[in-house]
């Protein structure tokens, strides 16, 4: 994976280095754990959900995974599974992509809903 800066106005985002076929493990998203009931815990652009009211918040402690950009049309796909005893959502690919291209998934369904309130900047229609 490489860093790259976006021309849709999203700031960064991530390109795959290699093709990737339908299925490949990704990343894994990584941060701090915090439950929705905590009252230190402030939401962030960088929250995954998880189960039980869990967050992983990637604002401070992170990796590539929290540059992974918002598309109405994704070409990768979160799963949230349980792994030695706590939950941890992984990215895989959603179909084959090709080497040099960015990675996105859709936010709505693994992210907190911080982008109600935010126009859509992938450029792809529903």
């Amino acid at each position: 994976m490489k860093i790259i800066d976006t021309k849709n106005g999203t700031g960064k985002g991530i390109i795959c280095k290699h093709d990737l076929v339908k299925d490949d493990f990704i990343i894994s998203y990584l941060g701090e754990l915090y439950h929705k009931n905590e009252s230190n815990w402030k939401p962030t652009y960088y929250t995954m959900n998880l189960r039980g009211g869990f967050r992983v918040d990637a604002s401070r402690v992170g990796n590539y995974a929290s540059l992974i950009n918002h598309s109405c049309v994704p070409n990768c796909i979160v799963k949230n599974w349980n792994h030695k005893g706590y939950d941890r959502s992984f990215i895989f690919a959603k179909y084959d992509i090709s080497a040099h291209t960015e990675l996105t998934y859709q936010y709505e369904m693994t992210y907190a809903n911080i982008l109600s309130y935010k126009k859509c900047l992938c450029g792809n229609l529903y």
